[in-house]
């Protein structure tokens, strides 16, 4: 049995979902990261303006614990939904 550091750890790090990465990038978004949080995700960029677009949102979180509980295009629409409610 794994310790819960190892669990927790292993389980976190940016999407590499292939379908939902060519849905980021046929929406536009193919500067933003989706990265899986501990219980949670966010949103973030190595891209110097969007991360700073990103980092001023007062909300980047989306609260879903494993990315297969939603579909890549529902997850490009809470994408959406963060940036456009929050900007």
């Amino acid at each position: 049995m794994k310790d819960l550091y190892s669990y927790i750890t292993e389980n976190v790090g940016e999407v590499k979902n292939k379908k939902f990465l060519r849905l980021m990038k046929s929406a536009g978004l193919e500067k933003i990261k989706l990265v899986n949080g501990n219980g949670y995700f966010y949103i973030t960029s190595d891209d110097d303006a969007t991360w700073k677009t990103i980092n001023d949102l007062p909300n980047t979180d989306i609260y879903v614990n494993s990315f297969n509980d939603m579909k890549p295009e529902e997850w490009v629409e809470e994408i959406r939904k963060l940036i456009k409610n929050n900007i």
